[in-house]
């Protein structure tokens, strides 16, 4: 059915002539089309494209020579979404017939379903015999979820102080962006009897759902103790909308983090409260920022001691603040490195390897490529609650405000155990094309990784 489908295509549409010094996007697929083999060139090629449709969910039709924006070019329109669609098909079922791995296949499903979603061609419509092939073969995928055994069992849980209030003063400065990953590391250091040496609060000068500057004709004091107060609420509509709302979905989540991952409902239902930053620490320095490329914070961070500093999320750290030679970044990745790079990574893990994991590394300017310092597998879950109860963008909020934060505070638990100082913990360095980087999931996707997670799905 593909070749009968491509040769058609063949027939009614010619190689576009290329657009000089650009990619040419429609030059680039149509060569595609009429060639049986792919060269190595072209592969990489299409690759490429494919990295931009993950990402973002739409292609221009030009770009630069290295793959950058163009100002002139517009929105890939049809038949060329439906080309792609098909030609990534075509790599699927080539791949597939001759032994691919199936976590190598299942990136490629998860662009292939976003294509279709942009597709408008009838012959990829609903119920045309191509579609109903393709979800054929997701389908068949899917069934054999989770596609390997994690290699390493989860570390042993270690015995926690959990001596509560005040606690020894650890070097470790937490760059702190209000939300449910920030408090999950609050209250983990808490539990143990830690506190930070400092608290370094950014508070963004832009709302950040509609990215709109905070009321600049506010005085200055004010205007940061309201956006404070924006973010904070902000951060955290959608844990306190499912918890009031769908509290059984939360308390089975909660219940199944604390059964499993061994914290206290004391220290979950903390990090809930949203204390103030003095109940965590006793140096709490408010930055009113744009946000990880201000030069506010930058300057600042130039100028406090040296000591590793914990990444709360906020955005892409750039290049400029990971080279501050006095600092080094540690992030908290929920995903076992270098296997699984990449976003939405607490549902990519299940679907992989049937449980979560999570890497604590150095921070470096790829995306999930910095010097591993140890990766984990979790202890494995299944939240006792019928999920037939909750629509899927409830389930999936759930997971990022009552679970994912504590898959990273797991492991940041063990790092605090381990280590006393941590700005020179013995590390790994990832060999790049080692493991994949998946991206954001699509739905259908999103349904497989849940169905593991719950025990009861329909």
């Amino acid at each position: 059915m593909i070749t009968t489908k491509i040769d058609e295509l063949i027939a009614s549409t010619p190689i576009t002539k290329k657009r000089p010094d650009t990619i040419d996007i429609k030059h680039l697929l149509s060569s595609l089309l009429h060639q049986n083999i792919w060269s190595e060139s072209d592969r990489n090629s299409f690759t490429r494209l494919l990295y931009k449709i993950d990402v973002s969910k739409q292609v221009g039709t030009h770009y630069s020579l290295e793959w950058g924006k163009i100002d002139t070019a517009s929105p890939l329109q049809e038949p060329w979404i439906s080309i792609t669609a098909l030609l990534l098909y075509k790599m699927f079922a080539q791949e597939a017939a001759g032994g691919g791995g199936d976590y190598e296949l299942v990136k490629k499903v998860n662009t292939l379903l976003k294509l279709l979603d942009l597709s408008a061609e009838p012959w990829l419509a609903d119920e045309s015999p191509l579609r109903k092939l393709i979800l054929s073969d997701f389908h068949s995928l899917a069934a054999r979820a989770p596609f390997t055994k994690p290699k390493t069992s989860p570390s042993e849980t270690e015995s926690f102080s959990l001596s509560g209030g005040g606690g020894r003063t650890i070097p470790l400065i937490v760059l702190y962006w209000e939300g449910p990953i920030a408090r999950a590391y609050l209250e983990t250091m808490r539990a143990m009897g830690f506190a930070p040496m400092k608290i370094i609060h950014m508070i963004s000068k832009y709302d950040i759902v509609t990215g709109k500057p905070i009321t600049r004709w506010l005085p200055s004091t004010i205007r940061t103790h309201y956006a404070k107060h924006l973010q904070k609420t902000k951060a955290h509509y959608w844990p306190k909308k499912i918890g009031n709302n769908f509290p059984d979905l939360k308390n089975a989540v909660l219940d199944e983090v604390s059964s499993r991952f061994e914290f206290p409902q004391s220290t979950l239902s903390g990090a809930n409260k949203l204390r103030e930053m003095n109940f965590y620490c006793s140096d709490v320095e408010p930055l009113f920022v744009s946000g990880f490329q201000d030069p506010v914070l930058h300057t600042r961070l130039t100028q406090i001691p040296d000591a590793a500093i914990l990444y709360t999320g906020g955005g892409i750290v750039p290049a400029s603040l990971l080279s501050i030679s006095r600092h080094r970044f540690i992030h908290i990745h929920p995903g076992f490195l270098p296997n699984i790079r990449g976003a939405d990574c607490v549902l990519w893990s299940p679907i992989i390897s049937g449980r979560v994991s999570a890497t604590c590394f150095y921070m470096s300017s790829g995306i999930d490529t910095g010097d591993i310092v140890f990766s984990n597998w979790l202890p494995e879950v299944k939240f006792n609650i019928d999920s037939s109860c909750f629509d899927q963008k409830t389930l999936y909020r759930t997971m990022f405000s009552f679970f994912d934060p504590w898959v990273r505070a797991y492991v940041l638990r063990i790092m605090l155990k381990r280590f006393s100082s941590f700005d020179n913990m013995p590390c790994t360095s990832q060999n790049t094309s080692d493991g994949l980087t998946y991206h954001f999931m699509h739905t259908s996707l999103q349904n497989i990784s849940l169905r593991i997670l719950f025990s009861k799905w329909e």
